[in-house]
């Protein structure tokens, strides 16, 4: 019984060693369940954010997908920009408005070139470039090398400018140009990879300039000129006024003794008159008018008009004695008569002096024509009478006393 009893006491304490361990396995299982469902309950937080992350990244990938489709629709556009810049560029560049573009690297050599500036290297310089070569090694001319480096070596430096300069071999043809200077920059926009010319050729504008010049200095030594001779016109003028102010009153004078000659003609009924034989026209006084029946220079007389005035009778006899005056370098007189529109007739007296060159031939005559009508006319009866006188003396026998 005893042993019975130990040996259930020892499979009792083995039982309970066994539950003991059971148990303490128990806790550690529990130990580790609880902390499996922890870390579950963070791994499912995690997956939580995970896949919130993974939404969140989906919308960034949609955003991003969506931003790429622009960018590459933006792509496309600056593409077909770049296109018709590049046209646009090579219009500009090419175009006939006499504009020369170049680019030259640091170690001036050309980049780039338009076709009108490779013709006009040949036209100046006589020489092919091609892209890559080196502008400075074409230059021939000393001077024009070391301004054109020194230029460019400005322009490397980061400095715009323009410059009005003179080019080319002096057994081709030397040009002006307006230059104008301007860096180029890298991909940074900070580093100075080259130079860049834009060149408009100005020879015409320059020689245009140059005459201009020489206009200005030749304007410059005419109104020297000028002023001097204007000095001079000035000391004559006044001169002349002096003359006008002493011709003003000669001719008050020449008018006032003319206003009494003419008076005086009037009263005397003598006119004057000139023929000038070269111009072959004739002028006449307000009285020489008035003797012939007109009114003061109603008309423009001429010598033919003037024979027209003479009695036919006696035009074959002025005309003669003017002629022959004129032959025999004499003075002219001769009394005849003459009709006037009225049919009324008078007798006059002309009288003149012919002037000669000095190769003999008759330039004018001054003549003179007096109205001696009335003395005519007085003798006529002083004749008449005499003539009644001797009649009647004639026809009496006996002597008579008066």
């Amino acid at each position: 019984m005893k042993k019975y009893i130990d040996k259930s006491r020892k499979e009792l304490l083995q039982k309970i060693e066994w539950l003991e361990q059971k148990l303490d396995e128990t806790r550690k299982l529990e130990q580790f369940l609880n902390a499996a469902n922890q870390q579950l309950q963070a791994n499912e937080q995690q997956l939580k954010a995970a896949n919130q992350q993974l939404r969140a990244t989906e919308q960034q990938l949609r955003a991003s997908n969506q931003q790429l489709k622009a960018a590459e629709k933006e792509a496309r556009t600056a593409k077909e920009m770049y296109k018709k810049s590049l046209l646009l560029r090579n219009a500009i560049l090419e175009s006939p408005q006499k504009i020369i573009v170049f680019a030259l690297d640091a170690q001036y050599r050309y980049l780039d070139f338009t076709t009108l500036h490779k013709q006009t290297m040949k036209e100046i310089w006589g020489v092919d470039i091609q892209v890559g070569d080196r502008m400075l090694d074409f230059i021939k001319n000393a001077d024009d090398r070391s301004k054109a480096k020194a230029n460019f070596d400005r322009a490397l430096r980061g400095e715009y400018f323009v410059l009005q300069e003179e080019y080319g071999d002096k057994q081709l043809k030397r040009t002006f140009y307006e230059d104008h200077y301007n860096p180029v920059f890298g991909p940074d926009g900070h580093k100075i990879i080259g130079v860049s010319v834009y060149v408009v050729e100005i020879t015409r504008q320059k020689e245009t300039e140059q005459r201009l010049q020489k206009q200005v200095q030749e304007y410059t030594a005419l109104n020297k000129k000028y002023k001097l001779q204007n000095e001079k016109l000035n000391a004559l003028n006044r001169q002349l006024q002096a003359t006008e102010r002493q011709l003003r009153t000669v001719n008050k004078q020449l008018a006032k003794r003319e206003e009494i000659l003419t008076e005086a003609q009037k009263i005397a009924e003598l006119g004057h008159w000139e023929l000038d034989l070269i111009h072959d026209s004739l002028s006449w006084s307000d009285e020489t008018f008035r003797i012939f029946g007109f009114k003061p220079q109603e008309f423009d007389p001429s010598y033919p008009l003037f024979l027209e005035r003479v009695h036919p009778d006696d035009r074959k006899k002025v005309d003669d004695a003017y002629n022959q005056s004129l032959k025999n370098r004499t003075d002219y007189e001769v009394e005849h008569r003459i009709l006037l529109k009225s049919g009324e007739m008078k007798y006059v007296i002309e009288k003149c002096h012919t002037h000669y060159n000095n190769n003999g031939q008759p330039t004018h005559s001054i003549g003179t024509v007096l109205d001696v009508t009335r003395q005519k006319l007085t003798e006529e009866a002083l004749r008449e009478t005499m003539l009644q006188y001797q009649s009647i003396f004639n026809s009496t026998s006996d002597a008579m006393l008066i």
